[in-house]
C-alpha cells in the first residue's frame, strides 16, 4: 500500500490514513494502531472480529489486517466524503427530509448488526458515521466498532461504561463492571436518535449550563427534561411525526424506549424508504480464515509486550536486530514475513507498506 493522504484522522484507538494498493491502485482506508504500552489486546481483537463479520451497503467494508514493525494496520473501505460530524458542521441543521434518509440508513445498519449478527456498536455518533458523497442524497457508512460488542449466545451482555459522553444512554452513562447488564441494543437506539436530534438542531440535546454534554445530567436525566429538548426542534420548523419517534426513542426507561424493530415499523422513518429487497452487499476480495486474523493479533500483542520491554519499536532495529526479535517472538525457526515493513520511499514522500 502507498499512502496518498498524511493528514490521518483519528479513532477510537488510532489514527487513520487514505491508501491505494501498490497493483490496482484502489482508494482504501488504513487504521494504524501503535503497538507498546497503550495497545489495548482486548479492545483491539473486539473491533477486529466484530467488524470483519459485517458486510452490509451501510457499514464500512473490513477488508484485511497485518503487522508493521510498530502498527498494526486494519485495511477498510475508503469514503471520501467525511464524516456525518463535518456536514453538520459545514451546512449546519439538516432538513427532516435529509435527516431522515440519513437516519433510515443508520437504523438499516444497527438492525443487521444486532438482528443478524448479535454486535452492538456502543459509540454511535456523528463523528463515526462516514460519507459518501458521489450521488445526490450522500450514502451513509457506520464505521468505528472500537467499543463493539458481540452478545450473541457466545458472547457476553455488557456492563461497562463506554462510548461518548453526549451520546450515551442514561443506563450506560450510569453502567460500572459491578451492576447488572444493560441492554445494548436500546442503547444504540438511544444513541441514534440522539445523533438525529443533532442533525435536526445542530446542537446536542442535554448539556449543563455551559452547554456542554454532562455525564452526570445524562445519568440522572429525567422524561421530562427529555420533552423540554424536544420542545426546542418545534422553533426549526421539525414535524410532529418525527418528535413523537424521538419521544419514543429517548425514553429514559430502556423497557419504555423503542426497539430497531418498533422504529422500523413507524411510519415517519418508513416514508420514502427505498426497496430493501434490493439492496446487496458484496463480499470483500480481501478474505482471511479466523485463524489468520487471530494469528496476526496474537502476533501484534507479542510484539507490543517486546517493545514495552526494551523501549523501541522495531522500526529502530536493523534488519539483523530485527529479525532476532521475531525469532524469538515466533520460537526457533520462526518466520520473519509476519512483520510487514513500512518506511519512506527513496522516490517519493509516500509511505509504503509492503505487503506480501
Amino acid at each position: 500500500y502507498n499512502t496518498t493522504r498524511h493528514n490521518a484522522t483519528t479513532g477510537t484507538f488510532g489514527s487513520v490514513v487514505q491508501a491505494e494498493t501498490a497493483d490496482t491502485k484502489e482508494q482504501v482506508a488504513i487504521k494504524l494502531i501503535t503497538l507498546g504500552d497503550r495497545f489495548y489486546p482486548k479492545y483491539v481483537e473486539r473491533e477486529i472480529l466484530n467488524h470483519r463479520q459485517l458486510v452490509h451497503p451501510h457499514i464500512v467494508s473490513f477488508k484485511e489486517v497485518f503487522l508493521t514493525r510498530s502498527h498494526l494496520a486494519i485495511v477498510m473501505e475508503f469514503v471520501g466524503g467525511g464524516t456525518l460530524q463535518g456536514w453538520v458542521e459545514k451546512h449546519g441543521r439538516v432538513p427532516e427530509w435529509q435527516a431522515r434518509c440519513f437516519f433510515q440508513q443508520l437504523v438499516l445498519a444497527l438492525h443487521y448488526s444486532h438482528k443478524s449478527l448479535g454486535i452492538s456498536h456502543r459509540d454511535i455518533k456523528l463523528g463515526n458515521i462516514l460519507l459518501n458523497d458521489k450521488y445526490q442524497v450522500p450514502i451513509l457508512k457506520l464505521c468505528d466498532f472500537g467499543y463493539s460488542k458481540d452478545y450473541s449466545p457466545v458472547g457476553s451482555l455488557p456492563k461497562t461504561r463506554v462510548g461518548t459522553a453526549a451520546y450515551i444512554s442514561p443506563e450506560v452513562a450510569g453502567a460500572s463492571a459491578g451492576n447488572a447488564a444493560y441492554d445494548s441494543e436500546k442503547a444504540d437506539v438511544w444513541s441514534s436518535a440522539v445523533t438525529l436530534y443533532c442533525m435536526l438542531a445542530g446542537r446536542y440535546p442535554f448539556m449543563n449550563g455551559n452547554k456542554a454534554p454532562d455525564l452526570y445530567q445524562i445519568k440522572t436525566l429525567k422524561d421530562k427534561q427529555v420533552d423540554a429538548a424536544l420542545d426546542v426542534l418545534s422553533e426549526y420548523g421539525v414535524s410532529n411525526d418525527c418528535k413523537a419517534l424521538l419521544k419514543h426513542t429517548l425514553r429514559v426507561a430502556p423497557n419504555k424506549r423503542y426497539g430497531l424493530d418498533q422504529i422500523m415499523e413507524n411510519s415517519w422513518y418508513r416514508e420514502y424508504l427505498p426497496d430493501l429487497s434490493k439492496m446487496v452487499s458484496r463480499k470483500t476480495e480481501y478474505d482471511q480464515s479466523d485463524e489468520e486474523v487471530r494469528l496476526v493479533l496474537s502476533q501484534a500483542e507479542r510484539l507490543s509486550r517486546k517493545i514495552i520491554e526494551t523501549g523501541s519499536a522495531l522500526d529502530e532495529f536493523d534488519d539483523e536486530m530485527a529479525a532476532e526479535v521475531a525469532d524469538e517472538l515466533l520460537g526457533s525457526g520462526g518466520d520473519f514475513s509476519f512483520i510487514r515493513r513500512h518506511g519512506r520511499s527513496k522516490d517519493t514522500d509516500d509511505m509504503t507498506i509492503e505487503h506480501q
